[in-house]
């Protein structure tokens, strides 16, 4: 089973929510491993060595089929098994329900979820200010923001359920905000956990 003994993190948002840069600064602060799945997949495409068509999914703002991203994902996992208990940072992952449950049925379940949330025009700007992909118009936004809304409310409920959820406003952005964050998550006893268990190069 691809990430036994693994400490993997999920982490949700809607486009523009800040996640890659937190989760850089987390990675940064306490050496874990930062997995951006969008990355992970338009690597893939910039190799071209995948069965489908990639770019044209990224060109269209379209999710990948269920068993193509996991296994992206399962590979990249393969990477990090060498260092058992080393918390991982999935962002960006999973996209839908369906991916949360066949991922655990090929891997451990995630300990923690993350979600930052993010007021829909807020987030708008601040993609639309980056404009560093050409996927990243006015258009593109409106329609993966209207995905994330239709798609995320089960992947919450299912981790909330599980006591596993928690939730971070990152709509204001500022300085502060990472420090809030780091101070919510110290109040985690499984946040704790993590730290204390992993390895020290």
């Amino acid at each position: 089973m691809v990430g036994n003994g693994m400490n993997l993190i999920f982490v949700l948002g809607p486009p523009g929510a800040g996640k890659s840069t937190l989760c850089k600064q987390l990675s940064e602060t306490y050496g874990l491993a930062h997995i951006s799945v969008g990355d992970l997949i338009r690597g893939h495409a910039k190799k071209g060595l995948a069965d489908i068509d990639l770019a044209g999914y990224i060109q269209q703002s379209e999710l990948l089929p269920t068993e193509v991203i996991i296994a992206f994902v399962k590979s990249r996992l393969s990477d990090e098994a060498g260092r058992p208990n080393r918390p991982i940072l999935l962002d960006g992952f999973p996209r839908n329900l369906e991916q949360a449950q066949k991922f655990e049925e090929v891997s451990e379940p995630p300990k923690l979820v993350l979600l930052f949330d993010c007021l829909e025009e807020i987030a708008k700007d601040g993609v639309l200010a980056r404009s560093s992909r050409h996927t990243d118009t006015a258009e593109g936004f409106d329609k993966r923001y209207k995905e994330y809304d239709a798609l995320n409310p089960p992947i919450v409920a299912r981790y909330r359920s599980q006591n596993k959820l928690m939730t971070f406003d990152t709509s204001s952005w500022s300085g502060s905000l990472y420090q809030a964050l780091d101070e919510e998550l110290h109040a985690s006893s499984e946040w704790l956990k993590m730290l204390a268990s992993r390895p020290h190069w």
